[in-house]
């Protein structure tokens, strides 16, 4: 019996649909990827800064522009310039004791 003409269409566009698919299948594949990494970088944002090769943050991550308490080992978010840059904890120390850790950091710095 011989081959219909429907038959043998199928045989060769089959292959052409099927690399056709794959293509447009590796195309949104690259496209989801690139915007889960655009979407990931987005929310991580710079706490990836300060990842080092082996994935150790080289630094406790926070926030860009906070600076920390001036007491020495403290570490915690400062409240501003307003309280002269001290945490909430030491925000209330005496005025000699701030001046005091105040003139260390100075004299540290000088160094």
């Amino acid at each position: 019996m011989p081959r219909s003409k429907k038959h043998a269409l199928e045989q060769i566009l089959e292959p052409i649909a099927q690399r056709f698919a794959n293509e447009i299948a590796a195309a949104v594949m690259d496209l989801v990827e690139q915007r889960v990494k655009q979407e990931t970088e987005r929310l991580v944002g710079r706490a990836l800064d300060g990842v080092r090769a082996k994935g150790r943050p080289a630094v406790a991550a926070r926030p860009s522009g906070v600076r920390v308490c001036r007491v020495p080992g403290c570490g915690k978010p400062s409240k501003g310039p307003r309280f002269d840059y001290f945490c909430e904890e030491h925000r209330n120390l005496p005025e000699a004791e701030k001046e005091a850790i105040k003139q260390k950091a100075k004299e540290a710095e000088a160094r």
